[in-house]
């Protein structure tokens, strides 16, 4: 069973990896094949694959921790989709209430 500190710790670090991706410029050649210029510019979407792989490296599961019977390849899938769109809805919330924006 993954524990409350557990689950914190995963969407912290996914989030960093998630604004690494997005922080640092792609090379040239990949920055040209659209898939990974536009995995690039979207948080929702990278972040589907880094808490995807995040989830079978950490082993976290949400349909375990549900009850559900499945395989490693679904719940990983379904974990890394479900906290990807939690932690994106996070982050527009606290970017909504404090950030400060100026027309000039």
């Amino acid at each position: 069973m993954t524990s409350l500190a557990e689950l914190i710790f995963f969407c912290l670090v996914g989030r960093i990896f998630i604004y690494l991706w997005m922080e640092f410029p792609l090379p040239q050649r990949v920055d040209n094949i659209k898939f990974f210029h536009d995995l690039h510019a979207c948080d929702l979407c990278s972040g589907v694959y880094a808490f995807t792989i995040l989830a079978w490296i950490l082993k976290v599961d949400v349909l375990e921790m549900l009850g559900f019977e499945h395989s490693a390849l679904i719940g990983g899938l379904v974990t890394g989709g479900a906290t990807s769109f939690l932690v994106h809805l996070l982050v527009i919330g606290f970017r909504e209430k404090f950030l400060t924006v100026t027309i000039s």
